[in-house]
């Protein structure tokens, strides 16, 4: 599934910044990602801005899902859709949240990369 990349020695400061936009993301969904991008970006810590790059591209994938299924919630099958969004942004949120806490790379599943 996800496999384990290990990045070396990552600054406490910038795993814990990682974190926090993960579990931040739950609530505010690409709101945090994008707030730390743009931070970090102008800062130099380059982890950081990788990760919030891989969350923005979740964050985005997700939004795209959510407009598919408010247009197929007319024939039922979108309503499926719209009841796994939040479960998954929340699971998958988590999941980052446990990973990047420990200075690993979290690449999120089923995510169109926008940016790269």
């Amino acid at each position: 599934m996800n496999e384990v990349v290990d990045v070396g020695d990552v600054p406490k400061n910038d795993s814990n910044a990682a974190v926090e936009m993960a579990l931040l993301s739950i609530f505010f969904g690409a709101l945090p990602s994008s707030i730390y991008w743009w931070y970090y970006n102008n800062k130099g810590r380059f982890w950081v801005v990788e990760q919030s790059k891989r969350m923005l591209n979740f964050q985005i994938t997700l939004i795209l899902a959510a407009v598919v299924g408010t247009l197929l919630a007319f024939i039922f099958i979108g309503d499926l859709i719209l009841f796994l969004i939040p479960a998954a942004n929340a699971v998958f949120s988590i999941l980052a949240a446990i990973r990047l806490s420990k200075g690993q790379v979290y690449k999120y599943p089923l995510t169109y990369n926008f940016f790269r």
